[in-house]
């Protein structure tokens, strides 16, 4: 067949049926309305777990060139490796800084685009001619239901309102491009330009994240089930294409090279668990997986899924998971068989339907398979691993239920009046149905509004968990409940006595109480555990400053430093020890430092302020106490900082405005300076 003749066919095979254009844009509309409903309370939720290392402490987001260098996302993040995603959000901070509402906007929009290339997908595939004759031309309305279940679930909240899990929904809108684009191009006279376009989303896909491994795959799996036939002649039929696919393959392997095991948290050298406990432990998970698709209550952030020890805890999700793979596997041989020779898509007969089926079966388990298969990840059980399976669910639920109701009207021979009536309730079904996922999304959303609302709620559903007991402490200190926090880290040690973080977050507990000696014991534990633990060098340090011991602290700082070289904040710090120690000079360079590093950082433009006023170089101090308070405006120790500036430069009058300001925003000005002030000018505020 020569091949105009094929693609004409193709265009007949993938054409809709006639239908007005305002339907399309109609069921666009509202998945858009309901999917930006649902998480109309989602933009000023906090950064949490690992948004904190990933976004709020990356000193490679607020270096000068930032974006041009994002294409080497630090190690140790969750970008490790995923240049598209660091990139993302090197623009983030370039137009808003740390304001999380633009991060929020991001990844709402780019979950909203994923929705609409669903929809397209799905539409596009119940056009075939074989199937919209079986789904009685149902087509747009259903890709419509089975897109708009899939963007307001709940079960998305993970990829969508927690900031860094960007990287699955920036790879999940990049896998879905890659196979509509592909789609389009088989019916396409410009065949090649719409498959170029699948392989530049296929290739930026590998950009993201390591799912985006089985995309070829998966688009050539659906060419087997619904054009060509047969995996054979789909790889006859485009021979360009798929080796193009594959391709970008080496852009994966690459990222993979330079990052090993992403910082000993995957691979299967992982000591935590081996390749066989995981791949058993998986088959709960994967069950629990399906049962929050169906019914997504008691949603949470991090399980800390313990390893299946046991029969009783492995059969009976091995009995679930096994039946539906046979029947995925079943569908598709069976589908095979009927077309021994293969078909194309005008063709179709009515096996189609079940090779349908076993799409959407391969299309869940392909998809999770690089996390839920051998391949072991520190974290065995994360919510946001079902951004794409879960396309599978929303879409064969859709299918499934229109199928019944129009078996049950063609069973029953209703009349047009009964007819009327049972697809109006299947409407308010898919509506309430609909309106039920996005409600509770919304709800999800309120636990990510600050983090520890959302800690609380981790230690709650998974009270044995000890890193949640540690992140709900860490939290509670920042919200001044000392106590809470020293209980919360007992706790998690308590369950997890070698837990290096809970250790830490004590000593910050303890240090915050004045406790030193106790906080700089749970410090030397967590060096004893991990020596290389800079956070933990980094806090020993200011205890020990603030006990008055400049030189062990130092000391300490610089080890802070060697195992964290471009660490801000332990450059700020040191500074601060030096300063206190009499070496204001070096005070200065390590300043200078922390700043190079963290530029928005009000502490470090402040304190070398202070510094550069001690040493007499009254402009530099004003330059960064204007910094300092372009940063933040209300930081009442810049105000104290400035007005001993210009009390050693004999501006009185401006230092007594500063020392008023500093008291309205609730600082409390040096006294030593403020009776010093008092001396010099003569009069009293």
């Amino acid at each position: 067949m020569a091949a105009s003749d094929r693609t004409a066919r193709n265009e007949d095979a993938f054409r809709d049926p006639p239908r007005r254009a305002w339907e399309v844009l109609a069921a666009g509309a509202l998945i858009v309305a309901a999917g930006a409903a649902a998480y109309s309370n989602s933009f000023h939720c906090a950064f949490v777990f690992d948004d904190l290392p990933s976004i709020v402490d990356n000193p490679a987001l607020r270096w000068p060139g930032a974006i041009r260098r994002a294409i080497v996302p630090p190690p140790g993040t969750t970008q490790e490796g995923r240049p598209v995603v660091n990139i993302s959000l090197a623009v983030n901070y370039a137009l808003g800084g740390l304001k999380t509402w633009g991060y929020h906007a991001f990844n709402l929009t780019v979950h909203l685009l994923a929705a609409l290339t669903l929809f397209g997908i799905v539409r596009r595939t119940l056009a075939l001619r074989a199937m919209r004759e079986r789904l009685r031309s149902a087509g747009i309305w259903l890709a419509g239901v089975a897109a708009l279940l899939w963007a307001v679930h709940p079960l998305q909240t993970e990829s969508v309102t927690y900031v860094i899990q960007r990287a699955e929904s920036l790879m999940g809108l990049f896998y879905l491009v890659t196979l509509y684009c592909f789609i389009r191009g088989l019916s396409s006279r410009r065949a090649w330009l719409w498959h170029a376009a699948s392989v530049a989303a296929c290739a930026t896909g590998m950009g993201s994240k390591e799912v985006m491994v089985t995309a070829p795959a998966i688009v050539l799996l659906y060419d087997a089930v619904f054009v060509a036939g047969s995996l054979m002649a789909a790889l006859k039929a485009r021979r360009g294409l798929y080796p193009a696919l594959a391709a970008t393959w080496a852009i994966l392997a690459a990222l993979a090279i330079s990052t090993g095991s992403r910082g000993g948290t995957a691979g299967l050298g992982l000591a935590k668990v081996t390749p066989l406990d995981y791949a058993l432990t998986q088959l709960g998970v994967i069950l629990h997986y399906l049962r929050l698709s169906f019914w997504p209550g008691g949603l949470c952030l991090d399980y800390s899924w313990p390893v299946a020890r046991g029969a009783g805890e492995i059969l009976p999700a091995a009995a679930v998971v096994g039946l539906l793979l046979a029947a995925t596997v079943w569908a598709l041989a069976s589908s095979r068989r009927a077309a021994p020779g293969g078909w194309e898509p005008s063709a179709l007969s009515g096996q189609s339907l079940r090779a349908a089926w076993g799409f959407l079966g391969g299309w869940f388990f392909i998809t999770l398979a690089p996390s839920s298969s051998i391949m072991p990840v520190a974290d065995l059980a994360f919510e946001h691993r079902m951004y794409l399976p879960l396309a599978a669910v929303t879409t064969g639920l859709t299918v499934a239920g229109y199928l019944m109701v129009a078996g049950a009207v063609r069973r029953l021979r209703l009349g047009p009046t009964g007819r009327t009536v049972a697809w109006g309730l299947a409407l308010v079904a898919a509506a309430a149905a609909a309106g039920g996922l996005g409600g509770a999304t919304f709800l999800r959303n309120s636990d990510y509004r600050t983090g520890l609302s959302m800690y609380q709620d981790a230690a709650r559903k998974r009270p044995n968990n000890a890193r949640a007991h540690s992140n709900l402490a860490y939290v509670l200190i920042d919200a001044g409940e000392f106590d809470r926090a020293v209980a919360e880290c007992s706790r998690a040690i308590e369950l997890s006595p070698d837990f290096a973080e809970a250790y830490n977050n004590r000593g910050l507990a303890f240090a915050a109480k004045g406790q030193h000696d106790r906080a700089i014991a749970d410090y030397n534990r967590v060096i004893e555990l991990q020596p290389d633990h800079a956070e933990a060098h980094n806090n020993r340090a200011a205890s020990l400053t603030e006990m008055g011991r400049y030189d062990e602290a130092i000391a300490s700082y610089i080890r802070a430093i060697k195992f964290k070289p471009d660490y801000a904040d332990a450059y700020a710090n040191l500074g601060a020890a030096r300063h206190k120690a009499g070496s204001v000079e070096q005070a200065v360079a390590d300043y200078t430092r922390a700043i190079q590093l963290k530029p928005d950082s009000v502490g470090a433009h402040n304190n070398r302020g202070y510094a550069y006023a001690e040493l007499g170089r009254f402009e530099e101090a004003m330059a960064d106490f204007a910094e300092a308070l372009r940063l933040d405006p209300n930081d009442a120790n810049t105000y104290d900082s400035r007005a001993f500036a210009y009390y050693r430069r004999g501006w009185y009058d401006n230092a007594w405005e500063d020392v008023r300001t500093c008291r309205k925003l609730g600082g409390k000005p040096d006294p030593n300076m403020v009776q010093d002030l008092i001396r010099a000018s003569g009069r009293e505020e």
